[in-house]
């Protein structure tokens, strides 16, 4: 049955960004933010590079490549690198996508969740994750993926930039959710969610009751979700286990330096270091901003402005802290009662995008282990195979996100 109608409540990018993909296929969508129009300052929505450079990376999925255009240097294409770009490149076939991969040497990220979605947890242990370590040469446990949906190449990787600012990519977003004739407010008090005859039935806010008559996106945690809804809508016990999903925090510190030669990234993967990763802010389209960094660094948030200082210090010139953003990050589950909880969730017409919503692993090696947790333990991993599927009444590779 195709989805005519879907209600988004989101607070991050990944809400976002499934309400302009559901309305660019005709879903009539109203599009409810928590808080502002949500934006990655320091993430590009798109790459931009040179044909002849991008090509070994990109392989075949250079065809699929977005608006291109001459160059006075050769031709510059622009690089989605979309899940369902993904699919296409590899004519829908999980064989032909594992080929396309040959060539390039890209972040595991987007094909482990693809994986995950479309072919289980099984697919990635046993087929995916040990190609990617053929391919790299080097076992991709240790890679961070906290982010999905992005094609990029190895951090100062020459001939490639970042194609869009991400506060214009945000806004065109939600311009696609208006001109195909849906809504999309920002800030909006969400007061819970009814649940009736064992479905989310409508979302209750400041400007009333919102009827949810198809499915109901949402990238907020699950204990968010979970406080939204009624007493009686889940049991205690599965009101416990979201509540007690295992995270760790993160705390992004923007710096002001002279970084006029780091590459875009650098992504930490030493295990014993505090930071995750290192990024330029976009400036113009396809240009960094040569005066910001973005850190992201563990640990206590007092701490994190003087180790992102000391650990960019060597690299630039650091002249001042403009900011800090503290978020969490999901990491593995210790227990089957949250992939159980989880599970419920999807039963009740709640369809989860994003990693936290997900509740997917921050790193490869949290995926790992949580594969061989389900191979020892089948039921487990059969939830979690069912809640990464939509329910049925939006289920089909036309309505994934």
């Amino acid at each position: 049955m195709k989805l005519e109608r879907a209600v988004v409540l989101s607070e991050g990018p990944p809400g976002l960004r499934v309400a302009a993909w559901l309305a660019r296929r005709g879903v009539a969508v109203r599009h409810l933010g928590l808080g502002p129009t949500p934006v990655d300052p320091a993430w590009p929505s798109v790459v931009v590079g040179h044909r002849s450079v991008l090509q070994p990376w990109t392989g075949r999925l250079i065809d699929v490549a977005g608006p291109r255009r001459p160059l006075h240097r050769g031709e510059l294409v622009e690089i989605p690198g979309r899940r369902r770009d993904l699919a296409a490149a590899a004519g829908g076939s999980l064989i032909g996508l594992t080929r396309d991969l040959r060539p390039r040497r890209r972040r595991p990220t987007t094909l482990g969740e693809w994986g995950v979605r479309q072919h289980g947890v099984s697919a990635w242990e046993g087929l995916l994750r040990p190609l990617l370590t053929k391919q790299l040469g080097t076992g991709c446990d240790p890679l961070p993926v906290s982010l999905a949906g992005l094609l990029i190449a190895p951090a100062g990787a020459r001939g490639w930039a970042p194609g869009t600012d991400a506060r214009e990519a945000a806004e065109a977003q939600r311009e696609a959710v208006l001109s195909a004739g849906g809504e999309s407010l920002c800030s909006v008090q969400v007061e819970g969610i009814e649940v009736e005859d064992g479905r989310v039935a409508a979302v209750m806010t400041e400007f009333g009751r919102e009827r949810v008559d198809g499915g109901l996106y949402t990238d907020l945690p699950p204990s968010h979700i979970a406080s939204l809804l009624p007493k009686d809508a889940l049991t205690a016990g599965a009101r416990a286990a979201l509540a007690a999903l295992p995270v760790e925090a993160r705390t992004v510190v923007e710096l002001r330096v002279e970084a006029a030669g780091l590459p875009w990234e650098i992504w930490v993967t030493d295990p014993q270091s505090p930071a995750i990763r290192l990024q330029r802010a976009s400036g113009r389209p396809g240009e960094p901003r040569p005066d910001r960094l973005f850190v992201t660094v563990g640990g206590p948030e007092a701490e994190a402005e003087g180790v992102a200082q000391r650990l960019v210090s060597p690299l630039a010139e650091v002249k001042g802290v403009l900011g800090t953003t503290r978020h969490t990050v999901p990491v593995a589950l210790r227990s089957t009662e949250g992939l159980d909880a989880l599970k419920r969730l999807g039963a009740l017409g709640i369809v989860g995008v994003g990693a936290r919503a997900l509740h997917l692993p921050l790193s490869l090696s949290h995926e790992a282990r949580l594969a061989a947790a389900w191979a020892a333990a089948r039921a487990p991993g059969q939830a979690l195979e069912e809640l990464l599927v939509p329910p049925p009444s939006v289920r089909g590779r036309e309505l994934l996100p």
